[in-house]
């Protein structure tokens, strides 16, 4: 469409336009979207004004696809578009002979965060050396909003019942800060700390399954995590609810691995992606809290205590 800019206030009614037309994509945007394709889109850095028309000292990041403004940033925040995100993430893949075999973007936020799943079928591990396997999942995430650093974090899947997790350093290692491109060699660097920290959560999770547990402590460490704002009210009666009578045989043994796994049980399948991040920052906080009860018997016996009794400490 073309305007006969003529006045201040002629640009003023152009910029009062563009703004409503932003703010309708972006109403009619879906907050989460996921699937092969859902990440491919382009961001560009445009500047914005006030209603009157005003330089408003700050540059949008705009979907190219949909006009969504997901992010407000400075001049000089560098862009990585998604496709060279990924096209770098599966080159550092490649140069450690690493194969993924299912991947999904899921979009949150409207686009201002995306978070491409990368799970490897041939990388596993048995937790309990008794059938309970794991396999590798690597998730990178680009960020448009200013908000966070493009990371890489390491997880799993949990075949039995396809449970997501995560570690408890997610986007603590391996990040980069936001410029127009990402060096290859670092990715690479990346990639081979990734690997050193899916050996190191293997152990953490063997070390989950060698500690036991009665039926009334697990009931007492979900309680003493959501008192320690670790996991949210709203989960703990389905958390409790799994933990009472398990939907899997391979958890039907009491003990830390198969506590932590009545909470992803319940993030991964009944909160699923449209809480995506919340999920993934529980499940993590959760993973801590029981680590570290692995590691302290102090820190143990405070996570099983009854709840009457760490108050009373």
């Amino acid at each position: 469409m073309l305007h006969s800019i003529q006045t201040a206030a002629d640009l003023s009614l152009i910029r009062q336009q563009y703004e409503r037309e932003v703010e309708m994509h972006h109403a009619n945007s879906p907050k989460v979207t996921s699937g092969s394709n859902a990440h491919n889109y382009s961001v560009r850095s445009v500047p914005l004004y006030t209603a009157n028309g005003v330089p408003a000292n700050c540059w949008g990041n705009q979907r190219c696809d949909n006009g969504v403004i997901i992010g407000k940033t400075s001049d000089k925040y560098g862009i990585i578009q998604n496709d060279v995100f990924e096209r770098t993430i599966r080159t550092g893949f490649e140069q450690n002979g690493l194969s993924p075999t299912a991947f999904q973007s899921i979009v949150t936020r409207r686009g201002a965060r995306t978070h491409m799943q990368f799970d490897f079928a041939t990388e596993k591990a048995d937790i309990t050396r008794k059938g309970d396997i794991v396999a590798l999942r690597i998730t990178a995430k680009n960020s448009f909003d200013g908000t966070s650093r493009s990371s890489i974090s390491v997880g799993a899947l949990r075949l039995i019942c396809t449970n997501g997790m995560t570690s408890f350093r997610e986007d603590m290692m391996f990040s980069v800060r936001h410029t127009s491109n990402v060096n290859y060699e670092f990715v690479n660097d990346v990639v081979i700390q990734a690997m050193s920290e899916w050996s190191s959560l293997r152990t953490v999770w063997q070390n989950l399954a060698n500690i036991p547990l009665t039926q009334q402590q697990g009931w007492n460490a979900i309680e003493n995590m959501v008192n320690r704002g670790y996991l949210g009210a709203s989960v703990r009666k389905r958390v409790h609810d799994v933990w009472s009578v398990p939907n899997y045989d391979a958890d039907k043994a009491r003990n830390l691995w198969n506590l932590y796994n009545a909470h992803t049980q319940v993030l991964t399948h009944q909160f699923s992606e449209q809480k995506y991040e919340m999920t993934n920052r529980t499940s993590s906080q959760v993973l801590h809290a029981l680590h570290h009860a692995t590691t302290s018997h102090d820190e143990f016996i405070n996570l099983i205590a009854s709840p009457d009794e760490v108050r009373s400490n």
